[in-house]
Parts: C-alpha cells; structure tokens; sequence
C-alpha cells in the first residue's frame, strides 16, 4: 500500500486503508484515503499515541514542516491500549422518530428516512486494554437505541467480543 501512495504522487499527507477481513481469512481493501478518515480514528489515535494528526496536517498547511522523526513508529502489533470507533448502522428501515428532550448529534436527524443497512455515526473512544474495550461496547449496546416511526430499533450491535480477544491476542492472522 506504501509502494501504491508513492507510485501515485503522495509524498506528505495523511493516508490510510480500510480492510474487511473475510470468512475466508483473506482480506480485502475496501476503501482507502489521502485525507482524514471519516470515522474520526485520528481522536483516539492523540490519546493512544499522543500524535496530533490534526495538528499535523494544520501546520503543513500554514508552511511548516514537523520531523518526521515525531511520527508514531509501524504497528508491527496490537497496541495495549485500545482505539475504537463504534460505526452505528442500520438493520431496518424507517423515519427516525423523536424523543422528548434529547438531542443526537449522528449522520441522521429526527424526520430523515432510512435505509437498511446505512450508516448513522460513530461513537469514538479508546480503553486501557480489550476487556475495557468489550465492556464499553456492551454499555454502548445496552444503552443506545435509535426507533423508527414503527417502534422499531434500527441498530445493529456487535457482540462477537470473543472474536475481539482474539484478534487482540494473537493478531489478525490468530497467532
């Protein structure tokens, strides 16, 4: 992926990959970028690495140039500390419907129509470790619920939390 960005003119900037590991054990580029990503990782990466992505590309733009030396080294492995981004989709199609008093920043608004399967925003945040990561996610579950006008929950959750001990453990090729 270094050898692609480079081969077609990137030379400082932001980049990154998204990947969808398969049942098949293969993976496969789903979309890549030369900007910020879109799921916001660039704030748990600050907390987890203590690299200022947006300062970064802040003080590119007004002409100066930061070491390159500054830049947080390969991942080669899983980190201790987790970043996450939690992306909320939709299992079910409808109008989002209000709730008295309660106002939700996401992709969608009270009064927009859905799609099955659309993506309605990301709740970020990073953990000392997978057992926190699983626990938030739960709280995350148990407590976020988007209705449609027909009273139905909208949200897909995900629960395969020995799959992410897993991965965190061994890696993404299970070792």
């Amino acid at each position: 992926i270094q050898k692609v960005l480079k081969a077609v003119g990137c030379r400082e900037g932001i980049g990154w990959v998204q990947v969808m590991l398969d049942e098949d054990g293969h993976f496969y580029i789903i979309e890549m970028g030369y900007r910020l990503d879109g799921d916001m990782m660039y704030i748990p990466i600050k907390s987890l690495l203590g690299f200022d992505t947006v300062a970064w590309i802040v003080d590119y733009a007004l002409g100066r140039r930061n070491d390159p030396a500054l830049l947080p080294p390969s991942q080669t492995k899983a980190y201790k500390r987790c970043g996450s981004s939690y992306m909320l989709w939709t299992n079910n199609d409808g109008v989002i419907a209000a709730i008295p008093g309660v106002t939700v920043d996401s992709l969608a608004c009270v009064g927009d129509e859905l799609t099955k399967y659309q993506p309605l925003g990301d709740i970020l945040f990073d953990t000392n470790d997978i057992e926190e990561t699983c626990r938030f996610i739960q709280k995350v579950n148990d407590t976020v619920k988007i209705t449609n006008d027909r009273g139905e929950n909208v949200l897909i959750y995900y629960d395969d939390f020995d799959y992410l001990r897993k991965v965190y453990e061994g890696g993404l090729a299970g070792k």
